[in-house]
Parts: structure tokens; sequence; C-alpha cells
């Protein structure tokens, strides 16, 4: 793997993390959950689209394994978090469920191909 291609999936990541942070919590402060519905449509697709649907996407895929774009968010979140003084001990059965139900997701996946 190529230097450009670990600088582009790190610019990937970075970016989602970014846009996250910055526009997640906004557009739920406005709209409610429809402001949900639009962060994960507009946001994820968005990103989505710039990391693997374009014809020289930033993410390449180098084999048939590939691991979930969430794993960048996961990790700025918290990282954000702790950096700001919040406790990942009071975030830790959040982190538990959305790491079930990844892993449900997955298994749902698998089970339905």
């Amino acid at each position: 793997m190529s230097k450009q291609i670990v600088l582009n999936i790190f610019m990937a990541g970075f970016l989602f993390t970014f846009f996250i942070q910055i526009f997640w919590g906004r557009l739920v402060n406005k709209f409610g959950a429809f402001g949900g519905i639009l962060s994960g449509t507009f946001i994820s697709g968005s990103i989505w689209i710039i990391s693997h649907g374009l014809n020289k996407p930033l993410i390449y895929q180098s084999g048939s394994i590939w691991i979930d774009m969430a794993w960048a968010p996961a990790i700025g979140g918290i990282t954000f978090s702790i950096l700001n003084g919040h406790s990942f001990k009071n975030a830790f059965p959040n982190f538990l469920a959305a790491i079930s139900g990844g892993i449900f997701a997955g298994m749902l996946i698998c089970t339905l191909q």
C-alpha cells in the first residue's frame, strides 16, 4: 500500500468524522429526529460517494475484506470527547450498544446473502 493510498484513507476518515462533529448535532438540534435522518443521509452519503463511488475514490479496496467507515467517527468521537474533558466511562454503555448493533447488523447481512 502506497503512502498516497494511506493518506487518502486518512483524509476520508477525517472528513467523515469532521462533518459528523460539526453538522450532525446542529441538524438534530434544529430539526429533531428528522435532522438525524438528514445527517445520516447527506453526511454519510456524501462521504461514501467521495470515498467509494467516484472513478478515483479516496479509499482503495485492496481485497474482499473491508472495514466499515464507522470506525473513523467512533475513534474520532471518542478522542474529541476525551480531549474536551468528558469521561469515556460515562459513554461506555453507548459504545457497547454501538458495537453490538454493528455485530448484529453484520450477522444479519451475512445471513441474508
